[in-house]
Formats: C-alpha cells, sequence, structure tokens
C-alpha cells in the first residue's frame, strides 16, 4: 500500500462515521417528527445508517468484493461494539466521569477499534495475506 492509500484509509473512514452519524441522526428526527416513538425512530436510524456504514466502509475505505462472511463479522462487530460502548460508559460514569464525556470517550475507542478489527478481519486486504 502506497502512502496516499495509508492516509486516504483513516480520512475515508472518519467520512463514512461522519455520514453515517448525520443518516442515523436524520432519520431519527425525520420519524420522531412523524410521530413514530422515540424508541422505534432511534431504531430506524441506527438499522439505517447500519447499511450506509457497512457499505461505505466496505465500497469506498477498504475496497472490498461484497461477502456474506464479511457482513456476519460486520454484524458481529456491531454487538462487540454495544458490549464493548456500555462496558466502557458504565465503567467511567461509575467511577465519576460525566456522562456524556464518557460516551464521547466511549466512541473515539470503539472508533479506533473498529478500524483495526474493520481492516484486519472484515475487510482484510487479500494481497496483504499472501504478501
Amino acid at each position: 500500500m502506497n502512502r496516499l492509500q495509508t492516509a486516504r484509509r483513516p480520512a475515508a473512514f472518519v467520512g463514512v462515521g461522519l455520514l453515517s452519524a448525520a443518516v442515523d441522526a436524520g432519520v431519527f428526527s425525520a420519524l420522531f417528527a412523524l410521530g413514530v416513538p422515540p424508541a422505534l425512530a432511534s431504531a430506524g436510524g441506527f438499522c439505517t445508517a447500519f447499511w450506509v456504514n457497512y457499505s461505505g466502509n466496505r465500497v469506498l475505505v477498504f475496497r472490498a468484493k461484497r461477502s456474506k462472511r464479511a457482513l456476519r463479522r460486520y454484524v458481529l462487530l456491531v454487538l462487540v461494539n454495544l458490549a464493548l460502548t456500555t462496558g466502557i460508559v458504565g465503567a467511567l460514569s461509575g467511577a465519576g466521569l460525566e456522562p456524556h464525556l464518557a460516551k464521547g470517550i466511549s466512541m473515539v475507542l470503539i472508533a479506533a477499534f473498529n478500524y483495526v478489527a474493520m481492516r484486519r478481519w472484515v475487510f482484510p486486504d487479500p494481497a496483504a495475506a499472501t504478501a
């Protein structure tokens, strides 16, 4: 991988993450404005953002081919993220940190973890495995 690709991937990863967050918030807001209860509106936003994030990372960030294996691994990664986020926020806020700050810290840690997990496990580079 050349230097341009090395710099492009993290930038694209952040861009896809921001787009996913905007889609999540936008769908949530639209559904809520239409009278959908908050929990269901949140689920709708999350599910829509799930596909934006998966597709954006597969196509734009890691340039991987479509595969059921990658999708299964991505779903598992999302479940691991849920457990990690819950644990980190619970531990930090339980230790006295303000909950919003705890959530922010968890988001940064999870994003870094996700980048590595997606690059090495969900969308591994086939050329790197044979090198």
